[in-house]
């Protein structure tokens, strides 16, 4: 996620689809940021270490759904520059 719009820790619900095709619909955490990882609408996926891990990761780049949960009351979204 890109640290300069959104505080990590946030739930991130993503829905989109791998580079098989498979859907791909989870809760997940921002928990990282990366130097390709920059606007309002990107984010990075890690799916772990290992073999198993990279085919899920290799070649992905999949168009998707991010959706940032917060509670209504708390802006955790910072401001536009």
């Amino acid at each position: 996620m890109d640290d300069s719009i959104y505080t990590l820790g946030l739930p991130v619900y993503i829905d989109t689809n791998l580079a098989n095709g498979q859907k791909f619909r989870r809760l997940m955490i921002a928990q990282d940021t990366g130097s390709a990882i920059r606007g309002w609408i990107r984010a990075d996926i890690f799916f772990g270490k290992g073999d198993e891990a990279y085919q899920y990761a290799h070649g992905q780049h999949a168009q998707g759904a991010m959706y940032i949960l917060m509670p209504k009351e708390y802006n955790y979204v910072k401001p536009r520059k």
